[in-house]
């Protein structure tokens, strides 16, 4: 199965807040015009947060419900079925993880 990044229905970002670190999801060119949510003003900033990404993107797609406390960035499909997420920390490690409902 071919996936084009138009089929990803959420991207979850580790956006923190902190203008040094969220600096390199500006310069994504495929969060632009994506529906987006981020995790870290929830669960704070550590080494393995990306678990919490991951964690909240599966609980999405198996309630079928984006939380409001998430979003960004206004969400196209009501009950997303593939969400990407990107989490680095200290911008050296970089975690990328698509999970899929099919």
């Amino acid at each position: 199965m071919k996936l084009k990044i138009d089929d990803i229905d959420l991207i979850i970002t580790g956006k923190n807040g902190d203008t040094r670190n969220d600096k390199v999801y500006k310069e994504i060119n495929i969060l632009k015009n994506a529906s987006l949510a981020n995790y870290k003003h929830l669960s704070g900033e550590y080494p393995t947060s990306s678990s919490f990404g991951l964690w909240l993107g599966a609980n999405i797609i198996k309630r079928g419900i984006v939380p409001e406390i998430v979003i960004e960035r206004k969400v196209k499909e009501a009950a997303p079925k593939k969400i990407l997420i990107y989490n680095h920390y200290q911008n050296k490690y970089h975690s990328l993880m698509l999970i899929s409902a099919i």
